[in-house]
């Protein structure tokens, strides 16, 4: 007598709900951060793209729903990139909510031709933010999950902006322009 059983504990072989192409990103020509994939999907509901300046925390900063089964291609424009090394990703949810993630890519927004100039680099109470232009420009500062913190319009160059009553810690400081904006991450002490 065979102790083998006709029966077999398994699962039919079906397709994976997502297959990543490719994932790249670059800057276009008005210095935006520009995240483009390519993937082979089934069944998957939404795609959302995280960003990061550590390449370990990462915060939801857009999302696009999904084109249908088969071959698709997408796109996701950063208005605000951050001088430097910006990290993002893609977590892919399908209808049944199981998620997964692309590979981690990164874009960088060279700081030497930067509009602007901020000391000192770490803060004790304010900040002095140089600008190359004389246009009014609005200071907004956020907290690292994009809270907004502070607002100002000034006219001032150089402007100066009081940040005493915040807690030490890491803030962003969006500068914008009539026809620029430019996003910098700030410490304070």
């Amino acid at each position: 007598m065979s102790s083998w059983s006709p029966f077999a504990l398994g699962s039919v072989a079906s397709p994976l709900p997502l297959h990543w192409l490719s994932v790249s990103g670059g800057l276009n020509s008005q210095k935006q951060a520009t995240i483009n994939w390519q993937v082979e999907e089934r069944n998957v509901a939404i795609y959302t793209i995280e960003k990061s300046t550590d390449g370990v925390s990462f915060a939801r900063v857009g999302e696009a729903r999904s084109k249908g089964n088969g071959t698709n291609t997408y796109n996701y424009t950063d208005a605000s990139p951050m001088c430097g090394i910006n990290y993002y990703r893609l977590r892919q949810v399908d209808f049944d909510g199981t998620a997964t993630y692309s590979n981690t890519i990164s874009v960088v927004l060279d700081t030497k031709n930067s509009p602007i100039k901020v000391y000192p680099t770490l803060i004790n109470s304010s900040v002095t933010i140089e600008l190359n232009s004389q246009d009014a420009a609005e200071l907004t500062v956020s907290d690292l999950l994009g809270s907004v913190l502070i607002i100002k319009n000034t006219t001032e160059n150089p402007a100066t902006l009081d940040l005493s009553a915040l807690a030490a810690g890491s803030y962003f400081l969006s500068v914008r322009m009539a026809h620029s904006m430019e996003t910098i991450k700030i410490e304070k002490q």
